[in-house]
């Protein structure tokens, strides 16, 4: 018996897992479509933001409330919304990190730290985590969920 585990657990040292393949060359244009979205933020182009976006898109905030989870999830229209009502002359800027990229096939995973600004104020900071797909006019936005930290909480 003790053969026959020694064995099994060799085996299972020795095994391995076959990797999932990349497709590399389509990290900048993911990248694009997520900076698109940033870009079409600040500049309050809703015709850029809805390219990236698809129609179906789920948009995703999490935070702690009280020291309970809790979540607001925005459509694609009400997003297009807040965006498009701000204040005049109120920079909407989300500025982002070092993103890692995950790709298989027609899926995309980017995971990104960010930062967001009103103007020069700074707001808020978290982690945005984008699903993107891959369409016949490129890659579009299909989820965004992202965490949102009070300035106290994120560090300098």
């Amino acid at each position: 018996m003790r053969c026959i585990l020694l064995t099994c657990a060799l085996l299972m040292t020795t095994t391995s897992i076959p990797a999932f393949a990349q497709d590399t060359g389509s990290k900048p244009e993911i990248l694009a479509a997520v900076q698109k979205l940033f870009d079409g933020m600040r500049a309050r182009d809703t015709a850029s933001i809805s390219a990236v976006l698809d129609s179906s898109a789920r948009l995703v905030t999490t935070y702690n409330s009280n020291g309970v989870a809790d979540m607001d999830i925005t459509s694609v229209p009400d997003f297009i919304r807040i965006i498009s009502t701000a204040e005049a002359g109120q920079l909407l800027d989300e500025r982002i990190g070092t993103p890692i990229v995950e790709i298989q096939d027609n899926l995309a995973v980017v995971w990104v730290p960010y930062r967001f600004y009103l103007g020069a104020r700074f707001s808020h900071c978290g982690v945005d985590a984008f699903q993107l797909a891959r369409t016949p006019s490129g890659w579009k936005i299909i989820a965004l969920a992202d965490t949102r930290r009070m300035p106290a909480e994120c560090g300098s």
